[in-house]
């Protein structure tokens, strides 16, 4: 239940935040409509801010509208991941990106 809690209230900041599209309990492969199933690596969020790029025929169209938003909240996302815990950094590119932001609680 508190993880219930916590996971609806930070839906909501987010929401409140960014002004984005925010899912609870996103489950990526259920909405896809490209080659990204179950047999693939596709996990339930329990987070999600759009936009969504689940569609093999907007690709481009999409990653491109996430990058922008993506520069449009870059303080805000730079802030979460200062203080992650334990801290993260950056991997490298993600040549196919799914949202915005992914959060698993």
């Amino acid at each position: 239940m508190v993880v219930k809690s916590f996971q609806r209230d930070a839906a909501a900041a987010l929401r409140s935040k960014l002004g984005e599209e925010v899912l609870e309990e996103w489950d990526v492969a259920k909405s896809s409509k490209d080659a990204y199933t179950r047999e693939i690596y596709c996990p339930r969020l329990d987070i999600a801010v759009g936009p969504f790029n689940i569609d093999s025929e907007t690709t481009d169209q999409l990653k491109a509208e996430i990058e922008r938003k993506f520069r449009k909240h870059r303080r805000f996302v730079d802030g979460i991941v200062r203080k992650a815990e334990p801290p993260v950094g950056r991997i490298g590119s993600n040549f196919n990106p799914r949202c915005l932001i992914a959060v698993e609680i």
